[in-house]
């Protein structure tokens, strides 16, 4: 069987145009402009054998909310499996202990990229804000993305940009805004894409440059969001949604202005770029409105209920859990509060099961005027919310419900 080596040296079971629709399917995916899924095709019409294509298809159909195809090409690319390379055989091993959420997956992926450092596919299954070690338990995974990245760092390229805008994201999620700006915008000067893009404008929130902050997502949605492989970036929704922070925190937005805005750039039917995302910016901008006595039509946090239960239909996934108790709040809706909470009840960690039992009576106290006894339950909990994974301003969703409880309260917080 032809090798090829990749960008990173590493060793590849394929050639000629195969290897190439590979790389540019992989690229999209790690840029999240676009999920890669039709470049990946492109690369097992050359090469049915082409395992790294085919697991890489699977991880991206798996976020893009077609996992019963995922598993399908998961369970092929292990049938088809042939004169696979050492890496390439534990590649096919992790994505399979990811995909069916194998207790093992983290020690699979930490022992894989102990052996091969720049395999850039498994390190992202690592890091980031939706990475391993981001739903490890742990409240410090942050200060473990760093240290993770720190540790491997001399084995990459010098501006390699993904290397560099993974790290400048975790370094501004830990408050070390220095180096993450500094690693950031390197990274942004090799790379216009949505993933360089989404750091810079994490560094500029965590900053407070927020007139800045403006300045650069308009002129990214305008130019280079509109660039990706001919199309929108997947990534246009969610800097969408960091605009609409910004203009909270600034103080200058309307009611109207956020009607248009979300009719516009996120509506499921208008911007559907992945159902993570589009989950989590929708419901969480729209309780943001509430927060900030923002009146929006009921029938918003009612589609995206309908969306939840599509896509998200299982209790257990803490960050989709807590979306879907903003939802439930939104629209008032005792029975689902209560169908939550006996799915958090079932929680095998007991820290995680506590932690949602309280959002949820939270979020449902806030939205039915109930702000101490909201204060009181959210309280506690702001600390140890960081096992929700997410980014800070994600996250961010219940110390903002917390301080909106005391003050409609008149507590002090």
């Amino acid at each position: 069987m032809a090798k090829t080596l990749d960008p990173y040296g590493l060793e590849v079971s394929a050639s000629g145009a195969a290897v190439d629709h590979w790389l540019a399917g992989a690229e999209l995916a790690a840029s999240f402009d676009h999920s890669g899924i039709d470049q990946l095709k492109k690369a097992l019409e050359e090469d049915e054998y082409f395992t790294l294509a085919r697991i890489t298809m699977a991880r991206q159909m798996g976020m893009y909310g077609q996992r019963a195809e995922a598993m399908k090409q998961l369970a092929q690319a292990k049938r088809l499996a042939r004169g696979l390379t050492e890496r390439e055989a534990s590649v096919l091993d992790t994505t399979s202990a990811s995909l069916e959420f194998s207790p093992d997956a983290l020690k699979k992926s930490l022992a894989h990229i102990e052996r091969w450092p720049t395999d850039v596919f498994v390190f992202s299954f690592l890091v980031g804000p939706f990475g391993q070690l981001a739903f490890s338990g742990s409240t410090k995974w942050r200060q473990d993305n760093v240290d993770l990245l720190r540790r491997y760092e001399k084995y990459w390229p010098e501006n390699d940009w993904w290397f560099l805008t993974t790290l400048g994201f975790m370094l501004a999620e830990t408050g070390d805004l220095s180096a993450a700006e500094k690693a950031g915008f390197r990274a942004f000067d090799a790379k216009q894409n949505g993933a360089c893009a989404h750091t810079i404008s994490h560094i500029q929130i965590e900053q407070g440059a927020f007139s800045e902050g403006q300045q650069f997502l308009k002129n990214w949605i305008l130019e280079d969001g509109k660039k990706a492989d001919g199309h929108k970036s997947d990534m246009v929704h969610h800097l969408h949604w960091h605009s609409a922070l910004l203009g909270f925190a600034e103080g200058g937005t309307t009611t109207k202005a956020l009607d248009v805005l979300y009719n516009k750039a996120f509506a499921p039917d208008v911007s559907d770029p992945m159902p993570l995302t589009t989950l989590s910016d929708n419901a969480s901008l729209l309780w943001r409105c509430l927060l900030h006595n923002h009146a929006l039509p009921e029938s918003y946090a009612s589609r995206m209920l309908e969306y939840a239960d599509q896509h998200f239909p299982h209790v257990g996934f803490a960050f989709a859990d807590i979306h879907k108790i903003i939802l439930g709040a939104l629209v008032g809706s005792r029975e689902l509060s209560d169908k939550l909470a006996v799915g958090f009840k079932s929680m095998k960690s007991k820290d995680l099961s506590e932690m949602m039992l309280g959002l949820n009576r939270g979020f449902w106290a806030f939205s039915q005027g109930s702000y101490s006894d909201c204060a009181n339950l959210l309280k506690p909990l702001l600390h140890q919310s960081v096992l929700l994974g997410g980014s800070n301003p994600q996250r961010s969703v219940v110390e903002e419900t917390y301080f909106a409880a005391c003050n409609r309260a008149g507590l002090e917080a």
